[in-house]
């Protein structure tokens, strides 16, 4: 065979080569789920490709937390039915396992998936046909006793950076989140297979790892004499090659005086602890069925910084949540500066259909949560600027991850501690690890000197 048959050989299989996009809304479970199905079709012979090129094969994983997700779900379907009449449209996630009916009269949708049948999902694709008008439902009500869904990856899209799923489902049922209704009860992966993955992604050259699921501190809770997420931290923290173990969110019950010890032991821990808080008013955690007080929530993290004087502590906000008064409100926001959180991602609360708390009496006005959340907001600012400050003059290591969209002459990465640092631009140091002083706060984020 000549070179030029060769060659044309090759670009009909390039152009034979289907392609597959997919689309995430929500949390970082759902987009490291999103990745596991990339690869999947990969090693089936896909071609991974943005939403917007006009694939052959759409993954619109999907989010039900609040009202908003299921509309943003339902637009991004209809968003790649019209990218690709022919395209096959599969749809998966939590909006999906807990509204199926509805995903089906969205008009060209060929599979629906949930959130435990997705390792059945290339299966199903390539069975269907175009323009099938009849979907291939893949949705199974969640049972008590179910295993962890085999799904893994062995990259992402940051190249420094790898979150690993060990954990999955809540048992929990806060009076406002649907979550534990299209997640199911707790599950949790195997020991082994979590140190598995974590040494494949260190040998593709990832420097840390962030552990995530739904509720990450009941790991190994549904099974008696199994291990426990310390015993699972202990274990990554030998991990030949591994730089930095970061956690996802985080219970304050969790923060017990043994685990605490233990944790603080671990060499590659970052020290960035997120623990979940919603509201710092007693009353209001009661009725978000929250499992704990602001006293508890304070002793848990007198705990850290006992050990760890600068960790950051960053946590969620809900304001406006139905009962809250002024003097509620009011209680939460001067815990919050008691506390000096690092940082805080505030919420306005979204009343979700299926849940207590949308039936409860005394909802507040979106008027008066959104002037919850600006003074809240305002407060927050302050409590990060200062947290930042401390870090003027000192020296760090900061794992750079790209080229700063702030400014190109300049490289960004983040310290253990999660601070975001600019650093002057240097090609050959992207993706290390590198010693720099910190010379100044701009805003939410540090700038600094190479060492």
């Amino acid at each position: 065979m000549s070179r030029e048959e060769n060659n044309n050989n090759q670009n009909n299989e390039n152009t034979q080569q289907k392609k597959l996009a997919t689309y995430t809304l929500g949390c970082k479970v759902n987009q490291y789920e999103t990745q596991a199905l990339i690869e999947m079709f990969e090693e089936a012979g896909y071609a991974s490709v943005s939403i917007d090129e006009g694939a052959d094969v759409f993954i619109i994983n999907t989010c039900t937390v609040t009202s908003m997700s299921d509309r943003k779900s339902r637009q991004m379907i209809r968003k790649a039915r019209k990218l690709n009449p022919m395209a096959v449209v599969a749809v998966t996630g939590c909006y999906a396992q807990l509204s199926p009916e509805e995903v089906k009269k969205i008009k060209g949708v060929q599979v629906i998936a949930g959130t435990s049948q997705r390792h059945r999902l290339l299966d199903a694709v390539e069975a269907v046909l175009p323009m099938q008008e009849s979907p291939v439902v893949l949705v199974e009500s969640h049972q008590k006793g179910e295993t962890f869904e085999p799904l893994s990856v062995k990259k992402t899209k940051e190249m420094t950076r790898a979150y690993v799923k060990i954990q999955d489902g809540c048992n929990q049922f806060c009076s406002y989140c649907i979550i534990p209704y299209a997640r199911g009860s707790i599950r949790s992966r195997d020991k082994r297979e979590v140190i598995e993955e974590v040494e494949r992604l260190v040998k593709h050259g990832y420097q840390e790892v962030v552990l995530t699921g739904i509720h990450l501190a009941s790991y190994g809770k549904e099974k008696k004499n199994s291990h426990e997420l310390i015993d699972v931290l202990e274990s990554i923290d030998k991990v030949d090659g591994l730089k930095r173990l970061r956690l996802g969110s985080l219970e304050p019950t969790l923060m017990q005086i043994n685990f605490v010890e233990r944790l603080m032991k671990l060499t590659t821990l970052c020290q960035h602890f997120h623990l979940s808080l919603q509201s710092g008013c007693n009353k209001t955690l009661k009725a978000m069925n929250r499992k704990y007080t602001t006293e508890d929530y304070e002793i848990a993290v007198n705990l850290i910084r006992q050990v760890a004087p600068t960790a950051a502590i960053t946590t969620d906000i809900i304001v406006g949540f139905p009962g809250e008064t002024d003097e509620d409100f009011n209680h939460t926001l001067a815990f919050a500066q008691k506390i000096g959180f690092a940082d805080v991602h505030v919420f306005r609360y979204s009343a979700r259909e299926g849940t207590p708390a949308a039936l409860y009496e005394a909802q507040v006005a979106e008027e008066e949560k959104n002037k919850r959340s600006k003074s809240l907001n305002t407060a927050v600012d302050t409590m990060k600027a200062q947290y930042l400050a401390q870090f003027i003059g000192q020296e760090t290591d900061v794992l750079i991850e790209k080229v700063s969209s702030l400014d190109n002459h300049f490289m960004e990465g983040h310290t253990r501690h999660y601070v975001r640092v600019l650093v002057p631009f240097e090609k050959k140091l992207l993706q290390h690890e590198v010693k720099v002083r910190i010379t100044e706060v701009v805003k939410d984020y540090c700038k600094s000197i190479l060492l």
